[in-house]
């Protein structure tokens, strides 16, 4: 088997074959942090190293990453949330958009899919860069399509895409 993933396993409790579920929510999720959390080369190389030491330091590296995207997460939800009780009315309001200075670019999209499913409503949650730069991610409900809004809106943002039920965009 490849020594990256047998470290990566060793790292987070696994001791025999892991099963789907184990790939899912404890390999895949390890892998996906490096390069929400800004070292994307990290996860490939723990998957192309042959060396045991090496392959164990990065999966360990993988796992504080993952804390990292974790902590980042929580927070920024916690912080939506925030301004959700003080701004929005569900019965009105049909989408939800946010942005803050401090929202890691990495983490909006899993944000945005959390408030999506808990307020049913389309979200786009946008991290703002020091330039007034926003590059947000959003989660759409069935019968709303991300991509005709932001086609409808291309005259007010940078560039966006993606699909019906999620996108992203650029925007000042």
């Amino acid at each position: 088997g490849n020594t990256g993933l047998r470290a990566l396993n060793e790292v987070t409790g696994m001791r025999n074959t892991p099963s789907a579920s184990h790939v899912s929510f404890r390999i895949g999720p390890r892998l996906n942090a490096a390069g929400r959390m800004d070292s994307p080369t990290d996860a490939l190389e723990l998957l192309m190293t042959h060396d045991a030491d090496r392959a164990m330091q990065l999966a360990h590296c993988l796992e504080a990453h993952n804390r990292a995207r974790q902590q980042e997460e929580e927070k920024i939800r916690a912080e939506a949330t925030q301004m959700l009780e003080r701004d929005f009315s569900p019965a009105t309001d049909r989408v939800i958009v946010l942005g803050s200075r401090t929202w890691h670019p990495g983490v909006v999209g899993i944000v945005a899919s959390l408030l999506m499913r808990r307020y049913h409503k389309p979200t786009f949650i946008i991290s703002l860069d020091e330039n007034g730069l926003g590059k947000g991610s959003g989660r759409s409900i069935p019968g709303v399509s991300l991509v005709q809004a932001i086609h409808a809106c291309a005259d007010t943002i940078v560039s966006g895409g993606g699909h019906d039920m999620a996108a992203g965009l650029v925007i000042r």
